[in-house]
């Protein structure tokens, strides 16, 4: 069993009182790497992570219920087999054996030093891990009652693949100025249809969904000493008066005062310590 890694995300970010559904083709899975406390949808059926522990799903829904941000690493994967269609795999750090145990502990190590230094042989390495992790599941059957493994009622929905390329393309380019019109553009559609058909896969509109991206992304701006007008540019919007209205719309609170509350937290911590 030899899988392949798509894509690596060391830092990605879930705003309190969100979520976000992941959804692959049917051959490509994600590992996901969670490093706060959240909960794993599928198929209306919620299930409780805590941080350090490791999921396999072909497609999950990651709620963060917290009043934090959510941080969580993400490797997508490409395998030749259909053994994970339409199932998720919660790898419980204090139940599972000494076998996965130690894989779980590779895995980690590993991303931690491709998020410190992304090298190439840390990728080769990651898609030896995940092989490895495949091959402990493998024995597992359909019938299995083991409590960590969870079995879901397939999908057979299928979903048009130009939405992935939108999805992608706005993930990629939040930057840039992004309409409707030239998303539709892109995959040669409709602008009503792209609107309806994005919102009903992935239940939020594409335009929607850009400014959650552009806003995750902000977050993460503003933890460091970039400007506020860079800010606003660096995230596709065209003024910071622009930014920071539809910033304060989404956290109640502007770009300045969330800036000026992570300082002050921060120095609380380090007075503490």
């Amino acid at each position: 069993m030899k899988t392949t890694i798509c894509s690596i995300r060391t830092q990605e970010y879930l705003t309190p009182h969100s979520f976000i559904d992941i959804i692959n083709p049917e051959n490509q899975l994600v590992c996901i790497h969670f490093l706060f406390g959240a909960v794993v949808q599928l198929n209306h059926q919620k299930y409780p992570v805590s941080s350090g522990q490791l999921v396999i799903a072909n497609r999950i829904k990651i709620v963060n219920p917290t009043k934090d941000l959510g941080r969580y690493r993400i490797a997508i994967f490409q395998i030749r087999t259909v053994l994970f269609k339409h199932r998720i795999k919660v790898f419980q750090q204090r139940e599972c054996d000494i076998d996965q145990q130690r894989i779980i502990d590779k895995f980690e190590h590993t991303f931690d030093k491709f998020e410190q230094n992304p090298k190439m042989n840390c990728v080769h390495q990651l898609e030896n891990i995940l092989d490895d992790l495949m091959i402990q599941l493998k024995p597992y059957s359909e019938e299995s009652t083991n409590t960590n493994r969870i079995i879901v009622k397939p999908i057979v929905k299928k979903i048009d693949a130009r939405l992935l390329l939108v999805h992608r393309h706005i993930r990629n380019n939040y930057c840039k100025p992004l309409t409707l019109n030239c998303l539709a553009d892109l995959i040669k559609s409709n602008p009503v249809y792209l609107s309806n058909t994005f919102s009903k896969v992935f239940r939020i509109s594409p335009m929607k969904f850009l400014q959650s991206v552009r806003m995750k992304k902000a977050l993460e701006f503003l933890n460091t000493d970039l400007p506020i007008k860079k800010i606003a540019s660096s995230i596709g919007y065209i003024s910071t008066s622009q930014f920071s209205d539809i910033f304060k719309r989404y956290y109640g609170q502007t770009p300045q005062e969330y800036r000026k509350q992570c300082i002050l937290l921060n120095y609380s911590t380090v007075a503490l310590n």
